[in-house]
């Protein structure tokens, strides 16, 4: 006995071929920053600076807010990511940050993109020492005591990367304007 209506299993097999075959270009889609190398002010055609509008017309992609802006304070400071927190309910794996209508930093919390210097979540203390030698300023990290820190490194004036650390590993990175790059909790 079958729980499909006749009519539903022919549907079936007309559809389930066209899911596949349209599913790597809906992969890319949503992926479309995988393939860039996180720059202290850029990631691939989105640079720090521009606007959200200015953001999808050079990506393809339309750029939601994570969370519909309320009040002053919030529509000046909010994130936007693809596809958004407030459609997935998991925390984006590169997200925007928006200041006064402009991108000022760029958060990195997936493995997959790497930074300009190759640095990865997942990554060693060590190796972001290594790649930048000399140029790493330590600070405990604001929420994890001895166990994290927050690696400091200002590649050009005014930009700065932070790494965030536990237990010896990078957790997430962010690379953007200082201003922006060094708020803790997001827009706070």
């Amino acid at each position: 006995m079958s729980y499909l209506p006749r009519y539903g299993r022919y549907a079936l097999v007309l559809i389930i071929p066209l899911v596949v075959w349209l599913s790597p270009a809906l992969g890319e889609k949503t992926k479309w920053w995988a393939k860039y190398k996180l720059q202290v002010d850029r990631l691939g055609p989105v640079v720090v600076g521009m606007t959200p509008e200015e953001a999808a017309k050079a990506t393809g992609v339309t750029f939601l807010p994570d969370e519909e802006p309320v009040g002053e304070d919030e529509i000046s400071c909010h994130y936007i990511s693809f596809p958004p927190y407030s459609q997935t309910h998991a925390k984006p794996e590169v997200s925007f940050m928006i200041l006064d209508g402009r991108i000022g930093r760029i958060d990195v919390d997936t493995n997959a993109i790497p930074n300009q210097q190759g640095i990865r979540v997942g990554d060693s203390e060590e190796q972001v020492k290594k790649a930048y030698p000399g140029r790493v300023q330590e600070s405990p990290h604001p929420y994890l005591d001895e166990i994290g820190k927050y690696l400091r490194v200002e590649v050009k004036p005014n930009y700065w990367f932070i790494f965030e650390t536990s237990e010896g590993k990078v957790t997430s990175f962010r690379g953007g304007q200082i201003e922006a790059v060094q708020l803790i909790e997001g827009c706070q």
